[in-house]
């Protein structure tokens, strides 16, 4: 097929050929004349391809991808999301065996494949903790930190947002003894947080479970927005302070992930592309959610700079803040518990390389 009749046929794909001729533009058949132009002959045989198989389809057929095109274009007017859970099927795709997906690309009857999908699904989360170990031990060294889902998303009721964050740890500082406070203390960045609240215990007695009283709760409450206010404040003293110290902690937490640039679904596809054929296989063999933690890892490691340093510092964010939540008596989330790592178990200085220096136990006032 020549350049002249993948180009029409290009068009006719989004619409009938007049319409699409009178609704686009000089400039835009320009850019997709030169989008052709650049293709190598294996996209254009791909491309060439995919033209014979739409010739092929039935009128209704064709309308149905005429629909999809514009929902796509649309929703990424609107956000993308629909784009997202495209490119995250896809992926999850190449993680079935060669046999889940032929049967899958099969199945025609869109109820009978969602309920493939799931029985897919549920197949691979049953053997995923044996699996896992297996392969882990191949895929990567044995004293790697266990990949996990460091860019989960928290909403304002769960943990507080960077104004609020702020906030209450402005609070802190200013409530801590001379003897307590630290220059670095005077403008707090995030690397400052948790040495505050330890700081904050410290100059209240000392006792983790008894932070923070009732008085310097009030306090750490009236700091935050408005609209999360009768959330807290309609809650008796116990409770209000089980959810201040959850939504602080949890901040923390979502303010060391968001410091960190993590790839799109797109750039994470590109990166298990360039994979070697072997290394592939062993990553698409891991559970689904595994995929996705050693994609992120291995792109941003790539990257490098800051977001990979950054990165590196996530699971000690993670310790520290798994070990505050028990200090303080007060239960995580399901979703944040974490396997229990080895080793010293006090704060490390999260300035600098990470490393956590020797122990230095403050004494209780």
């Amino acid at each position: 097929m020549g350049f002249r009749s993948s180009f029409v046929l290009v068009l006719a794909m989004f619409g009938s050929l007049p319409q699409s001729l009178r609704a686009v533009d000089q400039q835009t058949i320009t850019l997709r004349t030169d989008q052709l132009r650049k293709m190598s002959e294996i996209e254009r045989g791909h491309l060439n391809r995919n033209i014979d198989e739409f010739r092929k389809l039935n009128d209704a057929e064709k309308q149905h991808y005429r629909q999809l095109h514009q929902e796509l274009k649309h929703d990424a007017s609107t956000g993308g999301s629909l784009t997202r859970l495209m490119q995250t099927y896809s992926l999850w795709v190449q993680t079935l065996t060669p046999t889940q997906q032929d049967d899958l690309k099969k199945e025609l009857v869109p109820a009978q494949k969602l309920a493939l999908i799931r029985r897919f699904k549920e197949e691979q989360e049953e053997s995923s903790e044996t699996h896992e170990s297996q392969v882990e031990a191949q895929a990567e060294p044995a004293s790697e930190e266990p990949a996990q889902q460091f860019n989960l998303n928290y909403n304002k009721r769960e943990a507080l947002w960077l104004k609020d964050l702020r906030a209450v740890v402005a609070v802190l500082v200013d409530r801590l003894t001379a003897e307590k406070m630290r220059p670095e203390f005077s403008e707090p960045k995030l690397p400052d947080y948790l040495p505050i609240i330890h700081a904050s215990v410290q100059a209240y007695g000392g006792d983790y479970r008894e932070w923070p009283n009732e008085k310097l709760l009030q306090d750490m409450t009236g700091a935050i927005s408005k609209d999360l206010m009768p959330q807290v404040n309609k809650q008796d003293y116990d409770t209000r302070r089980v959810m201040v110290i959850r939504m602080l902690l949890l901040g923390i937490m979502k303010q060391a992930r968001d410091s960190v640039r993590y790839p799109t679904e797109e750039e994470k596809l590109q990166v298990l592309k360039d994979l070697k054929p072997d290394e592939r296989e062993r990553v698409l063999s891991l559970p689904s959610d595994r995929v996705h933690s050693v994609l992120n890892k291995k792109w941003i490691q790539a990257k490098g700079g800051e977001s990979w340093a950054d990165f590196q510092k996530i699971p000690e964010y993670h310790r520290q803040i798994d070990d505050l939540f028990g200090r303080l008596g007060v239960l995580p989330p399901p979703r944040f518990a974490q396997k229990p790592k080895k080793g010293n178990d006090r704060p490390a200085d999260l300035k600098g390389d990470g490393k956590r220096p020797p122990p230095n136990r403050p004494k209780a006032n």
